[in-house]
């Protein structure tokens, strides 16, 4: 399956590239809006090709060979202290 980031990346350096260049020819020459629309093809351009080139991590779970007996009955660990009891004061404004 083609990576869907590297494919997103792509398109806006395609998209940048085509406007940096039509910038250059709607003006006539290299101003500070081609510059930087240049730039920032660049930086689409390596994040494009970083994200073609890392693999995916796939985690891959055990599957489960039964039901897991859940046990109800040890609630008591589950609950929370009562802060008056632990000595917590609790400021009334």
């Amino acid at each position: 399956m083609v990576n869907p980031r590297a494919t997103v990346l792509g398109v806006v350096f395609t998209l940048l590239l085509g406007a940096s260049i039509f910038t250059i020819a709607r003006d006539g020459g290299v101003d500070v809006t081609a510059w930087a629309l240049l730039g920032l093809t660049v930086a689409f351009a390596a994040a494009t090709v970083i994200a073609f080139f890392t693999e995916e991590e796939r985690t891959s779970f055990p599957k489960e060979t039964g039901n897991l007996a859940i046990s109800h009955s040890n609630n008591e660990s589950q609950n929370l202290p009562n802060p008056e009891d632990v000595g917590f004061d609790i400021p009334i404004l």
